[in-house]
């Protein structure tokens, strides 16, 4: 599933949560990571069917939830990349 495939009112959820989460718990989380997060982690085996479902699963997210999954996906991701690509990721390619 593509974020862009989303249900609008999906997206105004995901955007309220993550409005949320910023304001109380995490002041740095930029809501790319949070969708990011949250399709390709929370819902990466199940997809909720129905925008309904979607929302109410969306407000039960915590702070740990999306911190668990960046992890895991940044270690998932990270373990594929040449050290090219990490150098580019840190800015150490820039000079």
């Amino acid at each position: 599933m593509s974020e862009r495939t989303l249900d609008p009112d999906i997206h105004y959820a995901l955007a309220l949560k993550w409005n949320m989460l910023k304001r109380k718990e995490l002041p740095g989380l930029s809501l790319e990571d949070f969708v990011y997060a949250v399709v390709h982690g929370i819902w990466k085996d199940k997809v909720p069917v129905h925008a309904s479902e979607a929302v109410d699963k969306i407000f039960k997210i915590k702070a740990e939830d999306v911190i668990a999954n960046l992890t895991r996906l940044a270690l998932t991701e990270g373990a594929t990349m040449n050290m090219n690509e990490i150098d580019d990721l840190l800015g150490r390619n820039e000079l």
